[in-house]
């Protein structure tokens, strides 16, 4: 492997493989939080490395889809550094270095290696990785959930947090994180089955159909609002897209696989199974039912309520340059990604940052319709998911694999363009 490619199995255990070296880890007496830090660690110097072999090639320029992200992050960066080492504002199991490090070394700077290595020959090694990934990750969540069996509901059902650890190198389990590798492999193998493809040749129907079914299963197990509701708008916007494209480009029409229509009535009728069966089958499950249809009268929902609010008041204490990143007198994450951006840089800030959403979601509408690459497709859906995510349940200076995800698509929309044909088919 070229040291520039580096990147992309760095991004894809940077953004998908906690579960998997989490779990694995578990397996042996080793420090968990602290192999996890090293680990990080490792993924930064990768993409160190890609960057630096990529400024050697003189060739590579920033997408300009990507300037208005940039010039975001550099704004909430300088926040960042005056909330931390000015303010003291420190959210709650972090410390200013942990938080600085976090954003700008496994975000920002990832984001500007994918930036300067990617080239559209690397669109087969990114898909395989990433799905590889998330296959692995999925499977080891299951292997803990078997070994820990009624523990491992509880915590879910209850207290929606895993810790093994301590302080800021605890390894965490979250229900976020189990719903969200769940999700994102469920989409992204719906996504492959609906076209007629394969990734890099060897991803076969089977491996597709193991992915969903795991990717599925980590997704109910969690029990998480987040991951379900990104599943649910994710696999609607990738259907709106295969019957805009069948409908109105019939040259494209050859491409897209009757067995999207089959996969929705096959989840439909499943979801229905597994709703009516919550308070027997699934522990989580029932925690899940439990939290739409109590949405107003539980904790967590007030928790967030509250928390919504005082960013709003934050927001409108200093509308045109930003009060800080945290809410609650500095001490917790808005859980919104558009409210987190207005609090920390104002209007401006906030207005550049609603601008990059679009467009993101413009590349991933192009994406969806065939109007790029046909082996990004099956990463849309995974952009989608983790931006909605971003609205209910994440932190912009701590989510590096939204963030990242976002930047890898926008350049891969920006470099690559559709292509008369796919790579096999089935």
């Amino acid at each position: 492997m070229k040291l520039a490619k580096l990147y992309i199995p760095a991004f894809a255990l940077l953004s998908f493989g906690y579960p998997l070296t989490t779990v694995a880890v578990t397996q042996t007496d080793l420090p968990i939080g602290q192999i996890n830090v090293v680990l990080k660690g490792i993924y930064g110097s990768m993409f160190v490395v890609s960057i630096i072999a990529s400024l050697a090639r003189n060739s590579i320029k920033i997408p300009i889809q990507t300037a208005p992200l940039f010039l975001f992050f550099l704004l909430f960066g300088f926040r960042l550094v005056v909330d931390l080492f000015l303010l003291g504002a420190i959210a709650p199991l972090s410390s200013p270095t942990y938080t600085f490090t976090y954003f700008f070394a496994l975000t920002l700077l990832p984001a500007f290696s994918v930036a300067l290595a990617f080239e559209p020959s690397d669109m087969k090694a990114i898909t395989t990785w990433v799905f590889g990934v998330l296959f692995l990750s999925a499977s080891m969540i299951f292997v803990h959930f078997l070994q820990s069996g009624s523990q491992f509901l509880m915590a879910i059902a209850n207290e929606r947090l895993e810790l093994r650890g301590e302080g800021e190198v605890a390894a965490r389990l979250s229900a976020i994180t189990i719903g969200g590798v769940g999700c994102s492999l469920a989409t992204m193998s719906i996504a492959q089955l609906s076209m007629h493809m394969r990734i890099q040749g060897k991803l076969s129907l089977v491996s597709s159909l193991a992915g969903m079914a795991l990717g599925l299963g980590a997704l109910f197990l969690a029990g998480s609002r987040g991951p379900i509701l990104a599943f649910a708008i994710s696999l609607t916007i990738v259907m709106l897209g295969l019957f805009r494209t069948k409908l109105l480009r019939k040259n494209r029409h050859r491409d897209i696989s009757n067995r999207s229509y089959l996969l929705v009535l096959g989840l439909m009728i499943g979801a229905g199974f597994a709703l009516g069966q919550a308070g027997t089958m699934f522990v989580a499950l029932d925690r899940l039912v439990n939290t739409f249809t109590g949405l107003g009268s539980g904790d967590q929902a007030e928790a967030r309520i509250i928390i919504a609010l005082d960013s709003l008041n934050r927001i409108f204490d200093s509308p045109f340059f930003g009060s800080g990143h945290l809410a609650l007198n500095n001490t917790a994450y808005a859980h919104n990604s558009v409210l987190e951006a207005l609090m920390a840089t104002g209007l401006f800030g906030g207005m550049v940052f609603i601008t990059s959403l679009v467009v993101v979601f413009a590349q991933v509408w192009k994406a969806l319709t065939l109007r790029r690459d046909p082996l990004a497709f099956p990463l849309a859906p995974i952009v989608i998911s983790m931006l909605v995510m971003s609205f209910f349940s994440s932190s912009i200076s701590q989510s590096p694999e939204i963030w990242v995800s976002v930047f890898l698509f926008l350049t891969i929309t920006a470099r690559t363009k559709n292509k008369n044909c796919l790579t096999q088919v089935i």
